[in-house]
């Protein structure tokens, strides 16, 4: 058994200084990092078994302390700049409370005591108002603990666009959330500007804009969280399970959605394009469309390829659904290049499933006849002189999000 703790400190801290914390489960050795969010508050998630707590009087105890100094990450300081930390602290967990996939928030002030804990189910959100150039964008945080113990904890962001107070809206879920929205929570000085985004494509329409749920990843575990599989280290599988059994409950619960398989959407880059495809296979029943970014295919191309010929082998028992509506693109700089014979052989997967696949230019493939009767829709695009950046997404961003409102009316019109 184990319960998972995120430390939350307000505190400002100079350039090339980062805040740690230490404690009793690590022996008060060396400090872990936190991480710095919006609005100066540092959090650090750590998810501790229960031999590592102290016990008294029916209850669970941890003992730790935060730290001030230099980055792990800048460059040599003046020694002028000395290590800073605080006094020991100490939070409590009763008994009954620590039960498995139990999550907590502990709050703290850097120079008060004590910290203050409490219970933090996915359903309970923090408002985080993010302030850019001329325009302020307001975000839901909620925390996400998986039930399985497989995907490690995580933050879900959800942006709500305007819209009529009556109205139930379409839902996108992102992968790698942190990137979406807040430039400073990026250490590649852009974000992809995903509110604006969607207010250019959805703001001279008649149509209802989407709901964004932006899911956090972990950088530690990403590439194995969104690998497609379920054994050794690939966690593809439980990934997409996990977003669909916990993740979209929550929302659907809380937001005013639509939460049926018409009005559901998946986006991501690289091998977040890879989950998302990925997803859409493995639940047909969920979502009916993905947008996938410089989609990462050389990872294990071939397999994805076989799971979108729907192979018997790979896709046991696979729902008679209509088919999704399916957006790939990559530009051909850098990492980008070598994803385009992949991006071929896809493309002659499609045909042979009968999608009428849209292609810009249309020389990125060659032409075919005769495909048969047309069941699918899907959009490939080559974006010539771009590579493998956030720049790049940002960019080109209202492409992918004006097939996905395509996709939203053709669905919409068919439930009529």
């Amino acid at each position: 058994e184990r319960a998972t703790l995120l430390l939350r400190v307000v505190r400002h801290v100079p350039f090339g200084q980062s805040l740690y914390v230490c404690g009793e489960w690590n022996g008060w050795s060396s400090g872990e990092e936190l991480q710095w969010t919006t609005g100066d508050v540092w959090v650090r998630i750590l998810v501790l078994e229960k031999k590592r707590w102290a016990t008294r009087q029916n209850a669970y105890c941890i003992s730790f302390k935060f730290l001030e100094g230099q980055s792990e990450s800048s460059n040599k300081l003046p020694p002028s700049l000395r290590w800073e930390s605080t006094a020991n602290r100490e939070v409590t967990v009763p008994e009954a409370a620590f039960v498995p996939g139990a999550a907590f928030v502990v709050h703290s002030e850097w120079e008060q005591l004590p910290s203050h804990i409490e219970a933090l189910p996915p359903s309970k959100a923090t408002e985080v108002v993010i302030h850019k150039e001329n325009t302020t964008t307001t975000l839901q945080r909620h925390f996400f603990v998986d039930r399985a113990a497989v995907i490690s904890p995580r933050f879900v962001d959800v942006w709500i666009p305007e819209h009529p107070p009556s109205a139930r809206l379409p839902v996108l879920y992102c992968h790698d959330g942190q990137n979406l929205f807040d430039p400073c929570q990026m250490s590649k000085v852009t974000d992809w500007g995903m509110d604006q985004g969607v207010r250019r494509v959805w703001g001279g329409v008649r149509d209802v804009p989407p709901i964004v749920v932006a899911i956090w990843c972990d950088p530690e575990t990403r590439f194995d969280d969104f690998t497609p599989g379920h054994a050794n280290r690939n966690h593809g599988d439980y990934y997409s399970a996990f977003l669909v059994e916990q993740v979209k409950p929550v929302i659907d619960r809380l937001y005013p959605t639509q939460p049926h398989r018409e009005a559901t959407f998946l986006m991501g880059s690289s091998m977040g394009g890879v989950i998302s495809l990925h997803t859409l296979i493995l639940f047909p029943r969920v979502f009916c469309a993905a947008a996938c970014l410089s989609i990462h295919l050389v990872l294990d191309g071939a397999t994805m390829l076989r799971a979108l010929m729907h192979d018997p082998t790979l896709l046991p028992g696979l729902p008679a659904v209509p088919p999704p509506y399916i957006y790939i693109d990559t530009g051909d700089k850098d990492l980008d290049q070598s994803y385009l014979p992949l991006i071929k052989e896809l493309i002659v997967v499609l045909r042979r499933r009968h999608y009428a696949v849209h292609l810009v230019p249309e020389s990125l493939a060659p032409s075919t006849d005769g495909q048969g009767s047309v069941v699918g829709v899907a959009e490939v695009r080559l974006w010539p002189g771009e590579g493998h950046s956030e720049h790049a997404w940002k960019a080109r961003l209202h492409v992918p999000l004006a097939f996905l409102l395509e996709a939203q009316r053709h669905n919409t019109a068919g439930c009529k």
